[in-house]
């Protein structure tokens, strides 16, 4: 590549926010490291700590301090930051966490545990961040501790984080509140002192604002620069560092879109002239594959490593992000025309015994031995433009003690994932220009405990990367948007109006409730009275059984046009009708909802997922129809969209229709039991109370939360599996 295109020109405004020279970092490898800096780092603090992430467990263990005869001390994050807050009076503390997902419920700490001591301190401050796009994370995880250092990278403050280095296969402390082990877990985090502190600070102002509508008191100023909290356990030093902070940020209300990380990444793929190693949770980006396609192709261009893990994650990821990563390292194959690509995951004979493959969940990327970059971002489309995240690049391009520092981790990176030791490693490299003929003679080979195995894939027919982004999206789309600025419009209502949203809420619903009692008023002067009158409306059409069954499936029909809930239609025909008569009418019912559905999608999909989802769905929709089976069936059972939204896109995707209907049938098969069981043994309580309704209400209850459990091992992303 010309080099007359980056050197200190490199960073500009497209891929960086702000460049601060004379920094010093430090890099630690694993939650156990990180967490035993942080301790260190809080335990010094004397005005403010703020911690931001994707997801935040105050039983999270921070350090272990074994005791001889007696069970290890553990260190809970919600106690330290509690003892910290009472030893010190002039102690601030914030906490901004993702206001998540509903998918993400089962593996969330339980609303509950938030009444504990440690949120009830009037300086801790801890608030749900949902400034962002419906289905869009806040997903940056950092710390800043009273303006002097900054802690950066992949990890979280929650559970199923914590391993030590060596991920040994029996870890008598990976274990989760409920003390269930987990697999091995891999992540590097970066502390940070120096200039680009301040920016932390003012990125977590402008979060904290943007999601309370307050300003975070008392902001301090980038303190001086502070020693490493963890000097005999850091897998790397960088110092008077030069360093670049970049970010991904959606376009949300008022603010507006950055993707500073996807230039970011393009500009390093494109820099390259020796090597690129990428250590990352996942691959599906489809320009940063494109970037990495057009680099394979030159006959002098760089070599590619990339290290992932095993698995994308629980069930369901391997069925989506799975199949995106498959086309993405299918299309690199495809383009590593002159044998400079490899794709590995770690191999460790001993978690392969037990079917418990470790969790790699980096975000780095070293670049020749010019730069070194870490942060939260994936390489998946969501960390490009969707989600909010941040990263910091350090540029060794003119800095020969920081270019060493990038190659002794380099080895360290390496030989973390086999049974080679990292200075031998590291001297072997120094004598090779290239990397992977020393990778493939020395950390390959399935006769040791330990290697870099070769990933493989799953043939994906004649799908495309690009075909399926709709798994893994780059940006809201214009419903998303639709519905955000829907909510920012009754928002900068109340202002004008000089009134609270929750008062103009309250209001509508008071407006609404007059209009409804003026309704129910008109019922009272019926005489048939308004029982009567009601009964009359919506009852008696049903009464006879042969009207009932046409205007039944007339009534999931409009469901399905109008996106009525399909439990709410279950539960009002299990209400009307008898327990036999219920569930044959729920059955038409569902045929009829879903036929309606699939058919709008099979004629109008096209149109109305184009509209709102935008055209390159023409080429998606086309070729998603050979739905499998299992997936449409795990969809009906825990259902991630509306059920109308479901059979739309069957249709538009052109899944063969009685596969769909035969999977929906099947899916929905045990939620309508108890729904209509549930339901029956309600209003046999209201009506005559006794044993047989208590009881079944209370089988009911422990069948679901049987369920539950069992979910929540099943498909939880980091839990490991025996």
């Amino acid at each position: 590549m010309d080099d007359s295109a980056f050197g200190k020109e490199f960073f500009n405004e497209s891929n960086s926010w702000t460049v601060k020279p004379g920094n010093e970092a430090w890099l630690y490898s694993d939650a156990s490291a990180y967490y035993r800096a942080f301790v260190n780092a809080c335990s010094r603090a004397q005005k403010t700590i703020y911690i931001a992430g994707w997801d935040f467990h105050s039983d999270t263990v921070l350090t272990y301090r074994k005791r001889r005869g007696l069970r290890p001390k553990k260190l809970l994050l919600g106690r330290f930051l509690l003892h910290l807050a009472r030893q010190n009076p002039h102690l601030n503390i914030f906490v901004l966490t993702w206001d998540y997902a509903p998918f993400y419920l089962l593996e969330r700490q339980r609303w509950q545990s938030f009444t504990r001591a440690w949120l009830r301190h009037p300086r801790i401050h801890f608030h749900m961040d949902d400034a962002h796009p419906i289905s869009a994370s806040q997903h940056q995880k950092f710390v800043v501790v009273d303006g002097n250092i900054a802690f950066a990278g992949g990890l979280d403050l929650t559970i199923r984080r914590w391993d030590e280095n060596d991920h040994i296969d029996e870890a008598p402390f990976r274990r989760d509140p409920d003390g269930v082990p987990y697999g091995a877990f891999h992540d590097y985090q970066l502390g940070v002192t120096g200039p680009i502190v301040g920016d932390f600070i003012e990125l977590f102002a402008n979060r904290w604002k943007l999601a309370t509508g307050q300003p975070v008191p008392k902001l301090p100023d980038p303190g001086e620069m502070i020693s490493n909290p963890l000097p005999i356990d850091t897998a790397a030093i960088f110092l008077n560092a030069n360093i670049a902070f970049s970010r991904t940020m959606p376009a949300f209300r008022e603010a507006r879109e950055l993707t500073e990380i996807a230039k970011l990444y393009q500009s390093l793929v494109r820099y390259a002239k020796k090597s690129i190693i990428i250590e990352n949770q996942y691959l599906t980006a489809h320009t940063i594959v494109s970037e990495l396609c057009i680099r394979l192709r030159e006959e002098q261009g760089p070599e590619v490593i990339i290290i992932l893990p095993e698995k994308a994650g629980g069930w369901l990821e391997v069925k989506t992000m799975g199949v995106l990563q498959d086309l993405a390292i299918k299309r690199l194959r495809d383009n590593d025309t002159f044998d400079r690509l490899r794709i590995y995951y770690p191999h460790d004979k001993g978690r392969a015994q037990t079917k418990q493959a470790m969790t790699v969940h980096s975000k780095i990327i070293l670049v020749d031995d010019a730069f070194f970059s870490i942060g939260s971002a994936n390489l998946n489309n969501r960390s490009m433009g969707y989600d909010t995240e941040c990263q910091l690049t350090i540029d060794a391009t003119d800095d020969s003690f920081n270019q060493a520092a990038i190659r002794e981790f380099r080895a360290y990176l390496f030989s973390h994932h086999c049974i080679l030791d990292v200075q031998d490693l590291r001297k072997i490299l120094q004598k090779s220009r290239r990397i992977i003929p020393i990778l493939d003679a020395h950390c390959t080979s399935p006769d040791c405990d330990r290697y870099l195995a070769a990933f493989p894939i799953q043939d994906q027919g004649k799908l495309e990367l690009e075909d399926m982004n709709w798994l893994d999206m780059e940006k809201p789309t214009e419903l998303e948007q639709a519905v955000d600025q829907w909510g920012f419009a009754s928002e900068l209502a109340a202002k004008k109006l000089g009134v609270s949203p929750r008062i103009l809420v309250l209001g509508l619903t008071i407006i609404l409730a007059l209009v409804l009692g003026l309704v129910w008023h008109h019922f009272l002067k019926d005489p048939r009275g308004p029982e009567g009158a009601l009964r009359a409306i919506l009852l008696e059409p049903l009464a006879d059984p042969k009207r009932a069954v046409v205007l039944m499936p007339l009534i999931y029909a409009a469901g399905a046009l109008l996106f009525i809930p399909i439990n709410l239609l279950i539960i009002v025909t299990a209400s009307i009708f008898s327990t036999a008569w219920a569930f044959l009418h729920i059955f038409i019912g569902i045929v009829t909802n879903v036929a309606l559905g699939y058919g709008l999608g099979l004629t109008a999909g096209r149109f109305i997922f184009e509209r709102f989802f935008g055209k390159r769905t023409k080429s998606i929709l086309e070729r998603i129809g050979k739905g499998q089976f299992l997936t449409i069936l795990f969809i009906r059972v825990f259902p991630i969209a509306p059920s109308s939204l479901i059979n739309l896109a069957a249709g538009s995707g052109r899944i063969p229709f009685f596969r769909f209907l035969a999977a929906t049938l099947l899916g929905m098969a045990p939620g309508t039991i108890m729904l209509v069981l549930f339901q029956k043994s309600l209003m046999d309580i209201f009506r005559e109370p006794g044993f047989g309704p208590i009881l079944t209400l209370l089988f009911l209850g422990i069948v679901t939360y049987f369920i539950f459990r069992w979910s929540k091992r099943r498909f939880s992303q980091y839990r490991g599996r025996s």
